[in-house]
C-alpha cells in the first residue's frame, strides 16, 4: 500500500514541476492535484473502492455492509422481504469531482435470488465505473450462499492507458434466530486484469475479507459490529447502532476505526419509500454526505 502512495506522490510532484513556472494554475490542473492527492490519502488510509462505496444506510452506521448491504455480501439478498430498488450519492468532503453515484436491484424469489448495481466515480478527466452481477441462494431457513462478478474500468487522461478489471465476490449468511444476523464475504477473489497491468495495480482494490454480525436487541434497538482485513495490514474495526424512535424514523450511530471516524444518519419511510442520510467525518479529509432512496415493492 505504501508503494501506491509513492506513486501518487511522485505523480503530484512532477505536475507541480510542470506548471510552477505558471503565474496561476488552470483549473483542469487543479482539480487534477486535488484527484491525485485524494486518490494517494483515500488508499494511503485504506478507503473502500471509489465505484463500491457503502450505501447511505451503512455509511450512516460507520460500517457493518456484510450484514447490511448485497454489495459487500451477495448471500444478503434471500433474506429481503420485499424486492428494492435503490439509489446512492455520495459526495466526499465537498468536491463534486468526486462524487460517487449508484443504483442497484435487489430480488429476492424463491428460485434464485439475483441483484443487479451499476455505479460511477469522478469527472470528464477521471472516471471509475462498475457493472456487477450476484445471485444467491437459501441453502436452509438459517443459511444462504451467493457470489458475484464484477466489472470495473477506468477511463483517464491523467495517465497513458485505461485500465480493466474483472473479479468475483463470495458471500455466506447466517440467521441463527430472528434477533441475529451473522455475514461473511470475501471480495476480489478472484481478480484479473484486462490491459495496463500497472494501471490495474494502482487503482484497483486489493482483495478483502470482511466478517460481521447484527443484533436486534429490543423492537427499536439494532446494534452491528464488522471486522475487516486486508492481506499485509492491521484489521479495521466498526460498530453502529439503529434506534428507531417511532415507526418509519430511524436515527444510527458509528465509528470505524484506522483512523477513528464517527458518522451519523437519518432514516425515513413513506409508502414503501424511504429516504437515508448520512454524514461521515474523516479527520484527515474532513467531512463526507451521503443521500440515498430506496423503493421496495
Amino acid at each position: 500500500m505504501r508503494e501506491h502512495f509513492d506513486f501518487y506522490e511522485q505523480t503530484v510532484m512532477e505536475a507541480m514541476k510542470i506548471t510552477k513556472h505558471q503565474r496561476k494554475w488552470s483549473m483542469k490542473t487543479r482539480l487534477t492535484l486535488l484527484l491525485l492527492l485524494y486518490l494517494a490519502v483515500s488508499l494511503y488510509m485504506r478507503a473502500y473502492d471509489n465505484v463500491r462505496r457503502p450505501d447511505t444506510r451503512a455509511l450512516g452506521l460507520a460500517g457493518s455492509e456484510v450484514v447490511y448491504s448485497p454489495l459487500f455480501n451477495p448471500s444478503l439478498t434471500p433474506f429481503f422481504a420485499h424486492r428494492q430498488l435503490r439509489g446512492d450519492y455520495f459526495n466526499p468532503y465537498g468536491m463534486k469531482e468526486l462524487v460517487t453515484v449508484s443504483a442497484g436491484l435487489n430480488v429476492p424469489n424463491r428460485i434464485l435470488p439475483f441483484g443487479v448495481h451499476i455505479a460511477s466515480f469522478g469527472y470528464d478527466r477521471y472516471r471509475e465505473s462498475m457493472f456487477r452481477l450476484s445471485v444467491s441462494k437459501r441453502l436452509s431457513s438459517m443459511w444462504s450462499l451467493g457470489v458475484s462478478v464484477q466489472y470495473a474500468l477506468l477511463q483517464s487522461e491523467i495517465f497513458e492507458q485505461d485500465g480493466q478489471r474483472l473479479s468475483a465476490d463470495v458471500g455466506v449468511a447466517l440467521r441463527p434466530t430472528d434477533k441475529w444476523l451473522l455475514g461473511l464475504s470475501v471480495l476480489h477473489f478472484p481478480a484479473v486484469s484486462i490491459g495496463s497491468d500497472e494501471t490495474n495495480q494502482v487503482h484497483m482494490t486489493p482483495r478483502m475479507v470482511l466478517l460481521g454480525a447484527r443484533y436486534m436487541m429490543d423492537e427499536g434497538l439494532e446494534l452491528s459490529a464488522e471486522a475487516e482485513y486486508r492481506q499485509y495490514e492491521p484489521f479495521l474495526f466498526s460498530v453502529g447502532a439503529e434506534y428507531t424512535p417511532f415507526a418509519n424514523f430511524q436515527l444510527r450511530a458509528g465509528v470505524k476505526s484506522s483512523p477513528f471516524s464517527p458518522s451519523l444518519g437519518v432514516s425515513y419511510s413513506f409508502i414503501g419509500l424511504t429516504l437515508d442520510t448520512a454524514l461521515y467525518y474523516h479527520p484527515a479529509l474532513g467531512a463526507s454526505v451521503g443521500i440515498g432512496l430506496a423503493y421496495s415493492f
